[in-house]
């Protein structure tokens, strides 16, 4: 399979040679012949690095789990429900029948409204869709984000497109509509025309929605309004009944994420007719548990989720999607049991140690800014000081599940542990927050940063071989772990994390001239990123991965300063481990998709694909002094690289 990406508009195609320059194509040049001898397997959307750190995780996971299955232990018994697809098969849509009766009996608006909060307690979300989350305006706490309902397709230009990709997808999000209707046991030439209404009515609402881009903004997502101004500032919706059925008492106040957009969909519910909405419900439902039920429904997912929206035509292997449920419903019991298996308190001191010499080196650049004043830079070093960096897993474990699990009710375990997860998000509603608690699955490698809690966290799963080994060159170790580190880091201080301080409060700390020389700098990035072309047609939108491709750059830079700072004995020796400190990354970011999981990437996702990642070499001088690059398709002027920390 040929690699799916062109790296450059107009200067690279598909079929660039694998013995590329580096200054032609550097992930030629390391990953060519990966690229050639790998494919895509029909149940995966991507291969690579990442994918295979991910991979390795599960497998690890995997073991546990099926420990527990034969211990009959809590997560053993979420895992065994999974896998008996028999039992699935001859129980139908049963166990969703009452959800389903509740739904046909809305008899009025405020049924309604108490239906959307009794749905989004077990991870069904339409309308109006509760998050509990820190308060941006009070660190420490939380409180309850009020965000509109996601759309079914990945774009707005999909719901009235006819022809082309979107108009596929749009045929196919239609026959998955139809199907999920039909297996309710609505007859098909009905189940049509009510799907026809319902996706009218989703047009109409994603009409006013924000695009992926205006939705990262930290300060344009922040209004919170007491509970008792909310049916004046959003009004036409019953809020008593929905609170209530969510079970959040006198709440004192809320954030409504984007105004004016809930106002204009709430208006579109409050001129919609009472079956069409009552179908949005329906269909919404079906779109969750439809995989927590029988094959039949479940293939009518894949083939909307998978084929057409991710390019997998074969699903993954019932063992992989049960572990990944037991990863996602109960993280602290599989967490505990991972961290004594996996990861060795030797690992958890060194992945510190890089931790701290990044952070090191990430301040001496900032202190280096010398367009940013005095008093930002000041302000800058003062939040990395002071910014908790979490190894490995919390000083503090969160409670584990309590609820009634069974082998033969894969929907109600699901929806007991979704509900009782809700419930313990919203007793923390009237609680300080425990800092020595964070709530990320320590068997997942996915590393983020917090700009409210001015933390940064690095699960267990992620400090393992290839992108963390003790034992291996501290070149790839930096080059990897390092700019991860150091990517999160400068999260807390990028064109959304640098509206926030020292404490997390959001609450901007630079002067109008600093933010515009920010701006100005972190423009040319976003012109650069646009220059991309990952698929014939599709170019990177460079406003909507700015936050990821900032972090990339700083991240990179910071992980080598601090491999710099370590002696080695020789020049030659010196050379060397700066061409494998960028050989490293550029396997790291070694990627193929599937083309159409590709494209949703491109119109929805705020990470750029892994050749762009990988591309950022290009704005690194040192990079350039390392392979002698002094002409080609990656090359840029001195003068003309980005350079913001």
């Amino acid at each position: 399979m040929k690699s799916t990406f062109i790296l450059l508009a107009g200067l690279l195609g598909t079929a660039a040679a694998a013995s590329s320059a580096p200054g032609d194509n550097f992930d030629l040049y390391v990953n060519g012949a990966w690229e050639r001898d790998h494919t895509v397997p029909a149940d995966r959307t991507s291969i690579g690095m990442w994918p295979d750190i991910q991979a390795m995780a599960i497998e690890q996971s995997r073991t546990l789990v099926e420990e527990a299955a034969t211990a009959k232990a809590p997560m053993g018994v979420l895992y065994t429900s999974y896998l008996d697809q028999a039992v699935r098969d001859r129980q139908g849509l049963r166990p969703l029948q009452t959800w389903l009766a509740g739904i046909d009996a809305i008899g009025d608006r405020a049924a309604f409204a108490a239906a959307i909060g009794q749905l989004a307690r077990i991870d069904v979300g339409a309308i109006v869709v509760p998050i509990i989350e820190e308060d941006d305006g009070h660190p420490g706490q939380s409180i309850l984000t009020l965000r509109e309902g996601r759309p079914g397709l990945p774009n707005v230009e999909a719901y009235h497109a006819t022809e082309g990709p979107d108009g596929a997808r749009r045929e196919a999000y239609r026959t998955y509509l139809v199907a999920m209707m039909t297996a309710t046991g609505v007859p098909s030439p009905e189940a049509a025309g009510r799907v026809d209404a319902v996706l009218a009515l989703e047009a109409r609402l994603v009409e006013s929605q924000l695009g992926p881009a205006a939705q990262r903004d930290a300060v344009g997502s922040y209004h919170p309004v007491p509970v008792g101004e909310l049916s004046t500032r959003v009004p036409g919706f019953a809020w008593s009944s929905w609170f209530a059925a969510l079970g959040i008492e006198h709440p004192d106040r809320v954030n409504v994420a984007h105004p004016a957009v809930l106002r204009a969909q709430l208006e579109v519910v409050a001129a919609a007719r009472l079956d069409v909405l009552r179908d949005l419900l329906r269909l919404k439902l079906m779109n969750t548990y439809s995989r927590y039920v029988d094959a039949r429904t479940g293939a009518a997912r894949l083939a909307y989720h998978g084929a057409a929206l991710r390019g997998t035509t074969a699903e993954a292997p019932a063992w992989k999607r049960g572990v990944d449920l037991v990863t996602n419903l109960m993280p602290e019991t599989l967490g505990r049991a991972y961290v004594a298996r996996y990861f060795p308190p030797a690992a958890k001191a060194q992945a510190q140690a890089i931790a701290d010499d990044v952070r090191t080196a990430l301040a001496a650049r900032v202190n280096k800014a010398t367009w940013l004043s005095p008093s930002a830079r000041a302000e800058v070093c003062r939040k990395l000081k002071r910014t908790r960096i979490s190894i490995g897993y919390p000083d503090t474990w969160p409670a584990t599940p309590t609820v009634e699990l069974r082998e033969d009710d894969l929907a109600g375990n699901v929806a007991r542990l979704t509900a009782w997860r809700f419930d313990q998000a919203v007793a923390r509603l009237k609680q300080p927050l425990d800092r020595t608690m964070w709530q990320s699955p320590v068997s997942v490698p996915n590393a983020y940063a917090s700009a409210a809690a001015n933390e940064v966290i690095f699960p267990a799963a992620l400090l393992q071989p290839p992108l963390f080994d003790p034992a291996a060159d501290p070149a790839a170790n930096y080059a990897r772990l390092g700019a991860t580190i150091g990517h999160e880091l400068s999260h807390l201080f990028d064109d959304q994390g640098l509206h926030y301080d020292a404490d997390g409060r959001l609450r901007d700390t630079w002067s109008a001239t600093d933010a515009q020389r920010f701006e100005t700098k972190v423009n040319a990035l976003v012109q650069q990123l646009g220059s991309y072309e990952p698929l014939p047609g599709h170019h990177v939108n460079g406003r909507l991965v700015l936050g990821e491709s900032l972090a990339d750059l700083t991240g990179l830079l910071a992980a080598h300063d601090a491999l710099a700072a370590k002696p080695v004995a020789r020049s030659d020796a010196r050379h060397a481990a700066e061409q494998r400190f960028f050989v490293a990354w550029a396997q790291l970011w070694r990627t193929k998709y599937q083309p159409a999981y590709l494209r949703t990437l491109l119109q929805s996702d705020a990470h750029p694909p892994g050749a762009v990642r990988l591309s950022t070499v290009r704005n690194v001088d040192a990079w350039y002094e390392a392979f002698d690059v002094q002409h080609g398709a990656l090359y840029i002027a001195s003068s003309q690289r980005v350079r913001i920390w």
